[in-house]
């Protein structure tokens, strides 16, 4: 079972599960997924839940609707991928959190940059170069006391 993940504005306001058919995406209150903005068509987009897939389809929607980043008119979603439509994220997930890949992690940070991530993160030069600067000033103030010593005995 599947469902969205829907975050705004760095929040995940709620979860919702996917069911068999077709649900509408848009501002309208008909709309199944009525997200509340300007920015956002009266109808969206759609996505349609099928046995052996899950198809998201936009409407012809104003502002267009993104995938991963990427502008579509249609998709075939899979576990992870990202849409945006306005300044809305919709995170499809697997009911339970997995993605497709056994490996994935979800992340979902306060940012509006949220992603799915599935591989591990590096840890970032500038931590690490910091942390050296240090070492070496230590052992250098550690090198010149050892020398001041001698030199005064």
């Amino acid at each position: 079972m599947y469902k969205l993940a829907i975050v705004h504005k760095g929040k995940v306001e709620k979860n919702i599960r996917l069911t068999a058919g077709t649900m509408v995406i848009g501002r309208k209150p008909e709309c199944n997924i009525q997200l509340d903005e300007k920015m956002i068509s009266g109808q969206h987009a759609e996505i349609t839940i099928k046995p052996d897939e899950i198809l998201l389809k936009d409407l012809g929607s104003t502002n267009g609707t993104l995938v991963n980043g990427q502008k579509v008119t249609g998709k075939t979603l899979k576990a992870g991928d990202q849409v945006s439509i306005g300044n809305y994220k919709l995170i499809f997930v697997r009911e339970h959190g997995e993605t497709e890949d056994p490996d994935a992690t979800m992340v979902i940070s306060s940012s509006d940059k949220t992603i799915p991530m599935s591989k591990p993160v590096e840890a970032s030069n500038k931590k690490l170069s910091s942390g050296l600067f240090i070492v070496i000033g230590l052992v250098i103030l550690i090198l010149v006391g050892a020398g001041l010593l001698i030199v005064y005995q």
